[in-house]
């Protein structure tokens, strides 16, 4: 009866993915994949490094999705998005990158009600981002993301922050201080 049902539980849980609904990501601190060297937290797997800081924004956490898939965010979030913060994921390159990046958007015009305020900001195929205008429990946010894909990974910058002049300037100073896989890609946040 038992091996009856496990199908139908694996059935049931896709189901519920595929509407959003997921397992709470375990914390870094339980499985943490990152090695400390020095003032930086290193992904073995991909040898990225994230620093102490990036502009002014300060590492304030890290959330691991499964060993080699982990996020690490800067600033810090609340509820009326007060101030910017932005989350650099690393995780396996499982999908080509024009996947990834329709998938992101999806999910920021269904969260954010984001409307895209720029074009593509780089159309090569191992890179690209993006920034929008959105809300989130009615405070306009700017938002954007960075993807660069390279030696089978990839890495995600997900930037959010009010739409407040100093506080886009803070977010551009972040974004623009990220090395994404070893090079320096000058995105920038609009006035």
């Amino acid at each position: 009866m038992i091996a009856g049902r496990f199908p139908l539980l694996l059935m049931s849980l896709a189901v519920l993915s595929l509407f959003g609904v997921t397992a709470p990501p375990v914390s870094a601190q339980q499985t943490s994949p990152l090695v400390s060297e020095g003032s930086e937290l290193v992904h073995p797997g991909s040898g990225y490094r994230f620093p102490e800081a990036y502009g002014d924004l300060r590492r304030t956490g890290t959330t691991s999705y499964a060993p080699d898939n982990l996020s690490v965010r800067y600033g810090q979030f609340d509820e009326q998005i007060s101030a910017p913060y932005l989350d650099v994921f690393i995780y396996p390159a499982t999908v080509p990158i024009h996947m990834e990046r329709a998938g992101v958007e999806q999910a920021l015009v269904a969260r954010l009600n984001a409307r895209p305020i720029e074009e593509d900001a780089d159309g090569e195929p191992t890179g690209t981002g993006r920034w929008f205008e959105g809300e989130f429990n009615g405070v306009p946010v700017l938002t954007g993301y960075l993807l660069q894909q390279g030696r089978g990974w990839l890495v995600k910058v997900r930037a959010t922050g009010p739409r407040d002049a100093g506080d886009i300037d803070r977010l551009r100073a972040a974004v623009a201080a990220i090395d994404m896989d070893g090079t320096r890609r000058p995105y920038k946040a609009p006035r």
